[in-house]
């Protein structure tokens, strides 16, 4: 008969085994094309972010939002089950004007989520200013999706 103290070592170590796969999948700080942040990342805590409401000047994409909307390719998957409507894109712009932590703040579908995301991730920004100095600061960016104007 197996000794008691020893019963539950296998149930532990495959729990264990398990508890390290997921906290090294999890642990990557690179968002890959397969995952949709739908928060804001933790490492921008640290960093002082101003509202569109704080700064005097706010961010914004170089190239306006038509250098965006000219990326925008709609999703084979999307268009097949016909998902439509908007994808806001939220991330911080930093005094260098690039986009960090970028994050999906609402969306119908997935395929436009990764699609959105594509999209702002190739893009530069001007940065927001407060009192003559760039700063960190928020950007919320939308994104239409619609079958009848998005031909391509």
């Amino acid at each position: 008969m197996p000794d008691p103290k020893f019963s539950s070592l296998p149930l532990f170590l495959i729990s264990f085994a398990l508890l390290l796969a997921i906290a090294g999948c999890s642990s990557s700080s690179k968002v890959t094309n397969y995952e949709i942040p739908t928060s804001p990342h933790p490492s921008i805590d640290s960093l002082q972010v101003f509202s569109d409401k704080e700064v005097d000047q706010k961010p914004g994409p170089k190239g306006g939002y038509r250098n965006i909307l000219s990326k925008v390719r709609y999703p084979a998957e999307a268009r097949k089950v016909g998902a439509t409507g908007k994808v806001v894109v939220k991330l911080v712009v930093t005094p260098k004007g690039e986009g960090i932590s970028h994050y999906i703040q609402s969306s119908p579908h997935p395929a436009l989520s990764k699609e959105a995301l594509r999209v702002i991730r190739s893009v530069d920004f001007e940065p927001g200013m407060k009192n003559g100095q760039f700063v960190h600061s928020w950007l919320a960016i939308p994104i239409s999706f619609n079958l009848q104007t998005n031909s391509k």
